[in-house]
C-alpha cells in the first residue's frame, strides 16, 4: 500500500524482484478416510468450544462432526489423537499477491496453516498454472481464489507495468470485468486511478455476472463506498483527499470524519480488509528476523527483503507509524459497529511474508478485537465474502481444511502459531515436514 504522495525507492517493489525456479513438493498420499478423536472444536463465530469431538473425513470432505457415538469410524481410516488439541478451520489470508516468480513460496502458506488465500492482483496465466498444480497434487500450497489482473484507470498506478487492465470508458470497464472472469477470476479488483463513474460501471457489471468487487485504498474519496463495491482493502483514508497523506494520517483528529463512512460501510455490508503487518514491520525500522516466516524464506528472498527495507527512509517509516495508528483506530471502530473485517497480509511485499497472517491476527487483537473476532477474520469471513459456504468452517459437508493446535486460540490468539497438524483436502501434513522438504529451500 504505497501512496503516490510518497517517494518510494524502486527497491521496495518486491513483486518485480523475486527469484525464480520452482520445484514441486512430493505429496504423500493418505488413506481415503481420516478420523480425529477427542479434540476440542473451536467455534470462533460463536465464541465457544466443543470438547471430546470426533471429526470424520472421507476423501476431501468432512463427513461427520460430533460425539463419538454420532460419527462411526470408517474401515481402514487413519486416526489422529486429538486429546489436548484444539481444532480450528484452516486459516484464510484475505490479501496476498502471486507473480511469475512466487511459485517457490507457495508451500510456505500451507506450512503456516494457511489453506486458502485471496489473490489480489497478478498474472492470470501463471495463477491458473499454480492453481492447477495445487489441485492436481503436484505442488503443496493454498487454495487460490483470484481477482486476476486489477482494473485501473489510464494511466494505471499499479506498481508493476503491464499488469492492470487500463480502462477509460464505462464500456471498457464493463469489458474488463468480462475479460477478467474469462481469465478465471473469482472476483474483481479495482485500483486507485479508476474514476468513480467507472467504479460504478465495473461494479454493476460484476454484480450482474454474480461476482463481488473489492477496491484498494479508495484514494479517490470515501464516496467510493456509495458505488456498490463489496470490500475496501487496507484502510479508508481520511478526507480531504487533496491534502498530503502523511499529514492527514498524522492529524490527531483524522479518524473522526471517518465515523460516518464506516457506518455507511457497515450498513451496506462492505468488508474492510486489514494488512497491518506490513505497516508494523516497516514502522519498526527493521526486519522481524525472529519471525519463523522470515526464517522460512529461501535465502535469496531473505536477502532481497533486507535490501528492500534498507531503502526505506525516515519519512516512509514515519508514514507507516501514522497509518498503523490510524488503521488500528479504524479497525476498533468498525468492529464496534458490527462491520465485517477480513485479515490479510499483502505478502509478498516489503516485509510481509507467506504465513504472516498469524502476526496480523495478533495485531487485530492488539487493536481491540477479541481472539474470537480475529479468528473469524482469518477463517470464515473471507470465505463468506466470496460466497463460499464449505470453506472456513469445520462441519459436515465442508472441505476438510483444518488445523490441530496445541493451545486454545480463544484464550490467546498466539496459539494459532502452535500447529500440531495441518489438514488440507483430507491430506495430513506437519509444518516441519513441509519446511524440511519444501521447494523454498
Amino acid at each position: 500500500m504505497t501512496p503516490a504522495a510518497l517517494s518510494v525507492p524502486s527497491a521496495i517493489l518486491a513483486l518485480a524482484a523475486l527469484t525464480s525456479g520452482c520445484r514441486s513438493l512430493p505429496i504423500e498420499t493418505t488413506p481415503t478416510a481420516l478420523v480425529v478423536d477427542g479434540a476440542t472444536l473451536v467455534r470462533a463465530d460463536r465464541g465457544e468450544r466443543r470438547a471430546e469431538t470426533r471429526i470424520v473425513v472421507e476423501g476431501d470432505r468432512i463427513r461427520c462432526v460430533g460425539a463419538p457415538h454420532e460419527c462411526p469410524v470408517p474401515a481402514h481410516a487413519r486416526r489422529l489423537e486429538g486429546r489436548g488439541r484444539f481444532v480450528v478451520p484452516g486459516l484464510f489470508d484475505a490479501h496476498v499477491h502471486t507473480s511469475q516468480r512466487l511459485a517457490q513460496v507457495a508451500p510456505l502458506y500451507l506450512a503456516f496453516g494457511i489453506t486458502s488465500v485471496r489473490e489480489m492482483g497478478g498474472f492470470p496465466d501463471f495463477t491458473r498454472s499454480l492453481q492447477n498444480s495445487i489441485r492436481a497434487g503436484t505442488l503443496l500450497g493454498p487454495r487460490i481464489f483470484t481477482s486476476g489482473r486489477p482494473i485501473d484507470g489510464a494511466p494505471s498506478v499499479w506498481p508493476i507495468a503491464g499488469v492492470a487492465r487500463e480502462v477509460r470508458t464505462a464500456d471498457e470497464a464493463r469489458a474488463a470485468v468480462r475479460a477478467s472472469l474469462a481469465d478465471g477470476a473469482d472476483f474483481i479488483k479495482l485500483y486507485n486511478a479508476l474514476p468513480l463513474e467507472l467504479v460504478r460501471a465495473a461494479t454493476v457489471e460484476a454484480h450482474a455476472l454474480g461476482v463481488r468487487v473489492a477496491i484498494d485504498h479508495i484514494l479517490r474519496g470515501p464516496e467510493v463506498v456509495d458505488t456498490g463495491v463489496d470490500g475496501v482493502e487496507h484502510l479508508v483514508p481520511p478526507p480531504p483527499m487533496g491534502r498530503n497523506l502523511t499529514q492527514r494520517f498524522s492529524d490527531a483528529g483524522a479518524a473522526a470524519p471517518m465515523t460516518q463512512v464506516l457506518k455507511r460501510m457497515q450498513a451496506r455490508g462492505i468488508a474492510l480488509t486489514t494488512t497491518m503487518v506490513l505497516m508494523d514491520r516497516v514502522q519498526a525500522g527493521g526486519l522481524a528476523e525472529s519471525e519463523p516466516t522470515y526464517a522460512a524464506l529461501p535465502p535469496p528472498l531473505r536477502a532481497r527483503s533486507r535490501e528492500m527495507l534498507a531503502g526505506v527512509d525516515g519519512p516512509m517509516a514515519a508514514f507507516m507509524r501514522a497509518t498503523q495508528r490510524y488503521a488500528c483506530e479504524q479497525v476498533r471502530e468498525f468492529a464496534a459497529l458490527g462491520g465485517t473485517i477480513l485479515a490479510g497480509t499483502d505478502s509478498y511485499f516489503l516485509s510481509s511474508y507467506p504465513g504472516d497472517l498469524h502476526r496480523e491476527l495478533e495485531l487485530l487483537v492488539d487493536c481491540g478485537l477479541t481472539p474470537a473476532q480475529a479468528l473469524v477474520a482469518g477463517t470464515s469471513a473471507p470465505a463468506r465474502w466470496l460466497g463460499l459456504q464449505d470453506v472456513g468452517v469445520v462441519e459436515a459437508g465442508a472441505r476438510a481444511d483444518f488445523l490441530l493446535l496445541r493451545a486454545d486460540p480463544l484464550q490467546d490468539i498466539r496459539a494459532t502459531r502452535q500447529i500440531e497438524w495441518i489438514v488440507q483436502g483430507g491430506q495430513v501434513h506437519t509444518q516441519t515436514d513441509i519446511l524440511r522438504t519444501g521447494a523454498s529451500r
